[in-house]
């Protein structure tokens, strides 16, 4: 890095242009009031006590809905807190006149002292352009070798030059336009800078979603609490007197003069969870702050997307304390969790459940998080008693096989009625079982059983074995129905109550004898990089306790077990089936969708007579290896 600066150096030098040239006065500081301006904006300046955006490659003004600039579609504007530039298609204008520009393709556009300066490509290389507005000079940089790079306001006369790795690495460092020569480097980071600064304050908005904001007059490296509306989707920002002027992606422009704030003590806990999947809501929220309140604590969510969390939780961010994961995605052979076996306000709580649920929990002799969500009715199958007893059949032994599915089928069929609506199994489930992604990460089946499921799959679409609405006779029934719990809370209205229902529920078939696990699952865990872990072990089991996790036909603690075994010799029953699933539960993994769909491809054109069954299983077999190899 070093070695680069001298060279970068030695080449501004002796370029030897725009040195020593008259500067532009100080910007005018002005101080705006709170505001929000939902104007589908694309990008934002600020000159003086006006705010300009654009909308439709047209430039307006927030006071107002009058657009005032339209000579030329607009891409970009900048400020140099005195006068607008408006740049598009390689012109700017700026104070009454227009500039012609080398490129007309650019990935980013600043306006800094009297210096147009402009991101773009040129092969697979970035490049930097310079424009001196006083004597008509242009000059072109390679900041570095990269795949990207961008520059962003700073303040007065400086800019951000921000430069891209093919490996995630990003460097920024600030560069004088008055003088052309490089200052000091202000980060340097493994994920992405996209957001600038003012002449105190650093604002550092990640890629990853964090917002780092320091002061520079102050402790190096002191960080502080943006305000929830300055994120990791601010696309823009610049600053103006004691304000903050930036724009979501969302086009969405916000004032804020409290934008930031100290780093409250440690007795706030910060969950992160998808945006998509809002787990923690407002009233489970109010709920968990309010048992909270004598000791202190307070629980807030910060919400993002997945890719976001993912990067953070790789970046070793640690701007939050608890992260909400589902359990398709959650990830065990890498240490980004903290293992829970030490902190007692935990380990206590699972002492009173069942032992299935900590193994659950549980990987390499660590807890890795705590379960907070279980749904265990896609892993079983809800059946008709009538019917079972109308054909005086029993039900299957619970490790039954896809070849004893199919002869159900054929025996029921032949009685009039049909054993489902649905497929017995899919390939998705075929990987869960015989896929381990966690320790050998290989596919343990060598194509035996793939070829197996494939054609007892086609036999029972060929012999018409599964009920179909088009084609099913006047009056017949399906013994099988869709995902059920053996037990589930039912409100009874007359009693105000919540009331146990006992299900008659069955297990599913297996490909070879192992049941199948088609639980779903979230998890709530603990950053490793938490400053905060003591506290954020309370608040974990504060959500561990039955009334925010015992639903849905889900069972974790032994007392409430109990009480539902006593009801009767059936309750026992559906008690012990339910106590199977949880000991055959574990989390899985997400499976490529892409991969997925190409895989049931595969399949239907066997199905369809299209291709035969050894070209299907070696094209399904080569494909979902790659999930193992990836």
């Amino acid at each position: 890095m070093k070695r680069f600066l001298s060279c970068f150096l030695i080449t501004v030098m002796m370029l030897g242009v725009l040195a020593g040239c008259e500067t532009t006065p100080k910007r005018e500081e002005y101080t705006f009031p709170d505001a929000e301006y939902d104007v589908n904006a694309t990008d934002l300046a600020v000159v003086g006590d006006k705010i300009y955006y654009i909308r439709e490659e047209k430039v307006y003004e927030t006071s107002s809905d009058v657009v005032v600039f339209e000579e030329f579609p607009v891409q970009y504007i900048s400020s140099n807190g005195k006068a607008l530039a408006v740049y598009g298609n390689g012109q700017v204008w700026c104070d009454g006149k227009t500039y012609q520009l080398p490129q007309t393709e650019i990935g980013s556009f600043v306006y800094a002292d009297g210096t147009f300066c402009w991101s773009y490509m040129q092969g697979e290389l970035p490049q930097i352009g310079f424009y001196n507005t006083r004597n008509g000079d242009s000059i072109t940089i390679a900041p570095m070798t990269g795949v990207a790079c961008s520059v962003l306001p700073f303040h007065d006369d400086s800019i951000l030059i921000c430069c891209y790795e093919v490996s995630g690495e990003m460097y920024s460092y600030e560069f004088d336009t008055a003088s052309m020569k490089p200052g000091k480097f202000m980060t340097e980071d493994t994920f992405s800078l996209s957001a600038a600064a003012d002449e105190d304050t650093l604002v550092l908005i990640r890629s990853t979603g964090r917002v780092d904001i320091q002061k520079l007059s102050e402790q190096a490296g002191e960080r502080r609490n943006p305000c929830k509306e300055l994120n990791g989707d601010t696309q823009k920002l610049d600053f103006s007197g004691e304000s903050a002027i930036f724009l979501s992606d969302t086009g969405t422009i916000y004032v804020r003069k409290d934008y930031c704030t100290p780093i409250a003590s440690g007795n706030t806990v910060v969950i992160l969870q998808e945006k998509d999947n809002a787990y923690f809501g407002e009233i489970t929220l109010q709920r968990v702050n309010e048992a909270l309140s004598e000791s202190g604590l307070e629980v807030v969510v910060s919400e993002y997307g997945a890719d976001q969390i993912k990067l953070k939780q790789l970046a070793g961010d640690d701007d939050y304390d608890l992260y909400v994961t589902d359990g398709y995605s959650i990830v065990l052979d890498y240490p980004i969790y903290e293992p829970l076996n030490t902190y007692h306000a935990i380990t206590d709580q699972f002492d009173l459940m069942y032992d299935e649920i900590r193994d659950i929990c549980t990987f390499n002799g660590n807890i890795y998080g705590v379960l907070v969500n279980l749904q265990v009715q896609n892993s079983l199958w809800g059946y008709n008693a009538e019917l079972l007893d109308e054909l005086e059949m029993s039900l299957p032994d619970a490790s039954w096989t896809l070849e004893d599915y199919y002869k159900m089928a054929a025996d029921i069929r032949s009685k009039g009625h049909y054993i489902s609506k649905f497929t017995p199994l899919s390939l998705s489930d075929y990987i869960h079982v015989f896929g381990d992604m966690y320790e050998t990460q290989s596919l343990t089946d060598d194509g035996t059983m793939l070829r197996k499921y494939l054609e007892i799959m086609k036999k029972l679409q060929k012999e018409g074995l599964l009920y179909s609405k088009e084609t099913a006779e006047e009056g017949a029934k399906t013994l099988f129905g869709g995902s059920c719990a053996p037990f589930a809370e039912k409100y009874n209205q007359e009693t105000g109550a919540n009331e146990i229902v006992l299900l008659d529920t069955w297990y599913p078939v297996t490909f070879d004898g192992t049941m199948p696990d088609l639980t779903v699952m979230d998890f709530l865990q603990m950053n490793k990089n938490s400053v905060n872990k003591q506290n954020a072990a309370l608040v974990m089991a504060e959500f561990m306790k039955p009334e925010y996790i015992e639903n849905r036909g889900t069972v974790y603690y032994r007392e409430t077990g109990d009480t539902i075994r006593s009801i009767s010799e059936k309750a026992e029953e559906c008690f012990q089936i339910y106590l199977n699933v949880l000991a055959n539960s574990r989390p899985r993994y997400s499976h490529d969708s892409e991969t997925l769909r190409f895989m049931n491809a595969e399949a239907e054109k066997y199905y369809n007579d299209e291709q035969d069954l050894d070209y299907t299983v070696e094209k399904i077999l080569a494909r979902a290896r790659m999930i193992f190899e990836e």
